[in-house]
């Protein structure tokens, strides 16, 4: 049948159509064609197509017969096997009043749409799933996805977080240091790490450690930007308090030195005051000794005296 060895043979064939679509050409490529083009003649499109294809590519000849432009349609069959073949076709308006029909087979790309697709659910179902709070964005920037942890903690919904909504939610005093490290990092197409303050979904601000790495399609393309964030308040707060009792510590050893040089101070004035004033008594003593010695033998004579006077 014309119609499977052109579906299933050609890759892509191009058709000249009438406007109402009773008379088909075939354009090529002929060298692909085992058969003369004249076989073609005065055929018309449900003649040379299965019906789901020729009823999609018919409504697309009128609809661009009718006002010009171009204009592409995809449509689907069961192959010869029983699975589901997908075909697309664009048509175009050329100047004696025919269209072009141009068909191919786009089954290869359909599945790749489709692994495409089942890729992402996986990703999504196992991004909801992670305790971190991830995001994704696209090559023009915007945020594209985040994850449903990003979503509880910030209380609010997908669409309002998309593009550049997020940003709503960014502490004022952060967010402009935020947009510049994402925006340089972006065009440079390399990692990142900042912190920020983000709202969270009871109106407190808490601070976020977001990382951010450009993400490539399989053949090198620069596809977007993949991000997480993890909430570090807790963490910042406890390096605050250590931080203040390190330098309450600080403080204290440099206060208990300082008491320290000041007793080892004392203690050596006290020491020189000890010897100056053992000094002292020394000298007092040795001062106190004559006089009494001179009492102790006035006193003898004078007892001699009074002694041999009796």
């Amino acid at each position: 049948m014309l119609s499977s060895y052109l579906l299933h043979t050609i890759g892509e064939f191009v058709l000249r159509v009438s406007p109402d679509c009773e008379h088909v050409e075939y354009a090529g490529p002929k060298e692909l064609l085992s058969v003369s083009p004249d076989t073609f003649a005065g055929r018309s499109l449900s003649q040379l197509l299965p019906h789901p294809v020729a009823e999609a590519a018919e409504q697309c000849v009128r609809d661009v017969a009718a006002t010009g432009g171009v204009k592409n349609f995809e449509c689907s069959l069961l192959s010869e096997t029983g699975t589901q073949r997908h075909f697309g076709g664009m048509v175009t308006r050329v100047d004696d009043g025919h269209l072009l029909l141009i068909l191919r087979d786009i089954q290869a790309t359909k599945e790749a749409e489709l692994k495409a697709q089942e890729s992402e659910a996986r990703f999504r179902i196992m991004a909801d799933q992670a305790p971190a709070m991830l995001w994704m964005a696209g090559i023009d920037g915007e945020c594209e996805f985040f994850n449903k942890t990003w979503l509880e903690f910030t209380g609010r919904t997908l669409e309002q977080e998309v593009g550049v909504g997020w940003a709503e939610g960014v502490y004022f005093e952060d967010l402009q240091g935020c947009m510049k490290t994402y925006l340089d990092s972006f065009v440079a197409r390399v990692s990142f790490k900042m912190e920020y303050r983000l709202r969270n979904a009871r109106g407190e601000f808490r601070w976020l450690l977001d990382h951010g790495v450009p993400r490539y399609t399989p053949d090198g393309t620069f596809a977007g930007f993949i991000g997480s964030c993890v909430d570090i308040t807790d963490a910042k707060l406890a390096a605050e308090i250590t931080r203040q009792h390190t330098q309450q510590l600080t403080a204290s050893l440099a206060e208990r030195e300082g008491l320290l040089h000041k007793l080892e101070k004392r203690s050596t004035e006290l020491a020189r005051s000890n010897t100056e004033l053992e000094q002292f008594v020394y000298a007092a003593s040795h001062d106190l000794r004559a006089p009494l010695r001179a009492i102790h033998m006035l006193s003898e004579w004078i007892s001699k005296d009074l002694g041999g006077g009796a």
